[in-house]
Formats: structure tokens, sequence, C-alpha cells
């Protein structure tokens, strides 16, 4: 049987819903508002980033297992405005919500 899923965000939480089973999941590792998601090429596992002035984070979690894999301090000031999983998923690169929009 095949698994379709949705992923996606709301406030603080990441939000995986099974589409077959009509059922919702939450990440809830966040402490602060989550500002953007990314989803690994091959792999169930979702990137999200947060918007706060302080030390913004990005979560990597496992959308099956819904459990924190690593969680990445930045130097992104005001937040993180998008992540992203290269092609081969092997890296992980991320955007700020500063005025230059580091990377």
């Amino acid at each position: 049987m095949c698994n379709k899923a949705l992923v996606y965000y709301t406030s603080r939480f990441g939000i995986v819903y099974n589409t077959v089973k009509s059922q919702q999941t939450f990440y809830q590792g966040h402490t602060m508002k989550v500002s953007c998601i990314g989803k690994h090429p091959f792999n169930a596992i979702v990137a999200t980033g947060e918007a706060t002035h302080l030390n913004p984070a990005i979560h990597v979690w496992d959308a099956t297992t819904m459990e924190t894999l690593v969680i990445l301090k930045t130097s992104h000031k005001g937040g993180i405005l998008h992540v992203t999983f290269s092609n081969d998923g092997s890296l992980l690169g991320s955007i700020g919500m500063d005025k230059t929009f580091s990377l």
C-alpha cells in the first residue's frame, strides 16, 4: 500500500497528515514559531526553521517517528526564511531573515 502524506507547519508544530488514514501526527520539538519547512528528497526527513530574533535553530526530524534527529544552531538574525536540502540530500541550506538574507 502506498503511504501518501502531507507535511506542513502551523505555529510551533510540524504536522504530518496521512491522507490514507485521515490522521495527523505532530512534531512538537520547537519552542518558537516555525517559519519554514523543507523535506529530504528521498527519505522521510524534514527540516523546520524558527522565527526568532535570538538564536534561531533548525530542527531536523523524522516524519515517520516524529523524533528529533538533530537541532542545528544558526547565526541568522531575525529568524530563518527558508531551508532546503540539496538534490542528493547530503546538504542542508538555510536563508536568514536579516537584511542581507544570509546563507
